[in-house]
């Protein structure tokens, strides 16, 4: 009888929270907002002692500006590579700078919109929409 062994995929938070230089008492307060010491909670996972939870990889995904996908493959995610790719819009995001400049066709609609460090991707997405829609009033 052929035996099957189990392979239990971790995340190396650790490695990509100093990939994308995020701040760990952030992250941990973000992760386990109940938790009375929620940086010791954290060292947990930092060490590979526990593992996140579905919800709270989801978190750090979305803190992050990242799919969950990503957190299994730090040496796989490239910073610089980020960008949004449309029919006739695109835009390019900085991550050392946390700017975004948005283009139509070639045409720069804004260059180097700042961003809140603190910006969610749904907030994000909201406000790049709301920039694309003036610039075509405008036009």
């Amino acid at each position: 009888m052929e035996q099957i062994t189990k392979t239990k995929h971790h995340v190396d938070v650790d490695k990509f929270l100093e990939k994308v230089g995020a701040n760990k008492n952030e992250i941990a307060i973000l992760l386990f907002p109940e938790n009375k010491y929620p940086l010791r909670a954290f060292s947990r996972i930092l060490a590979q002692e526990a593992e996140l939870s579905a919800s709270q990889l989801s978190m750090l995904a979305e803190k992050l500006g990242c799919r969950v996908e990503d957190l299994y493959q730090p040496e796989a995610f490239d910073l610089n590579s980020i960008a949004i790719e449309g029919k006739d819009f695109s835009a390019r995001f900085n991550p050392s700078t946390m700017t975004v400049s948005l283009y139509a066709g070639k045409d720069v609609i804004e260059k180097e919109l700042k961003l809140d460090e603190n910006i969610t991707l749904q907030n994000f997405f909201k406000e790049l929409k709301t920039r694309i829609q003036d610039w075509m009033e405008l036009s």
